[in-house]
């Protein structure tokens, strides 16, 4: 289950720490078992969260238009991680 954490764009959820239940999006791999999350608001994208995938549960594989944009080498937009957040909460 953890290769799947991995995937970016994938949205998770935090199992463990201070942010118990937050919902991040997962905006890239930094190893076997660390990936950088953010949610736009109090992570934003150009300050990510460092988290150990055990930590984390997956909510949501990625969205086909959020794979597209990081293929483009597209920057996320905390406005972008916001709106897939709340997309998957309505």
């Amino acid at each position: 289950m953890a290769n799947l954490l991995l995937l970016p764009g994938a949205l998770v959820t935090s199992r463990a720490g201070r942010d118990l239940g937050t919902l991040y999006v997962v905006l890239e791999a930094l190893g076997p078992d660390r990936v950088a999350v953010a949610d736009g608001k109090t992570r934003r994208a150009a300050k990510p969260k460092v988290k150990n995938v055990r930590h984390l549960a997956l909510v949501a594989g990625p969205s086909t238009d959020l794979v597209k944009k990081l293929e483009n080498r597209q920057a996320l937009t905390d406005e972008d991680l916001r709106s897939i957040i709340q997309g998957y909460q309505l």
